[in-house]
């Protein structure tokens, strides 16, 4: 359960510093690029990370890892322990692994059918669409962390 409880909280921080950098650091140098700019820079991130594997990884690993733990914990009468594991298994499963696969996935198969500047006629919204449903994967992430490790305290 140990080993279990350590790639949980490994794998939510892990993920969670992920949208932390795209939130503030690649997010604040997209903002200051023109649509040209834009369109080339934001394809080419998405064309190296969409599907890559340790991402992948990472997004089910921080929902079926607490998952597990959930159940492990409420079976050895842990029900404290177990609620908070359950939350942040529900925490990442809706507000990342969710919101990855119906929100932002189109987004990256939109952009990565741009093939020049005109084609990102609608750059600026997508890149707000971005923005805002990274902050909500961040955000979700940050939660399921932070319970992931008052329940290995509290354990």
């Amino acid at each position: 359960m140990e080993v279990l409880h350590v790639l949980s909280v490994v794998s939510t921080g892990l993920f969670a510093g992920l949208m932390m950098t795209l939130v503030f650091l690649l997010q604040r140098q997209w903002n200051d690029q023109d649509r040209a700019t834009y369109a080339t820079s934001f394809r080419q991130f998405l064309l190296a990370a969409k599907g890559h594997p340790l991402v992948t990884l990472l997004t089910f690993a921080s929902f079926i890892a607490p998952s597990i733990l959930a159940v492990l914990a409420f079976r050895a009468g842990l029900r404290d322990v177990g609620t908070l594991d359950a939350i942040a298994a529900g925490t990442f499963f809706l507000g990342c692994f969710l919101v990855t696969t119906l929100l932002n996935l189109p987004i990256y198969d939109r952009v990565i059918a741009w093939q020049n500047e005109s084609d990102a006629g609608e750059w600026q919204a997508v890149r707000t669409r971005f923005f805002v449903l990274n902050l909500i994967r961040f955000t979700c992430a940050l939660a399921s962390f932070l319970l992931l490790a008052v329940a290995g305290i509290s354990s």
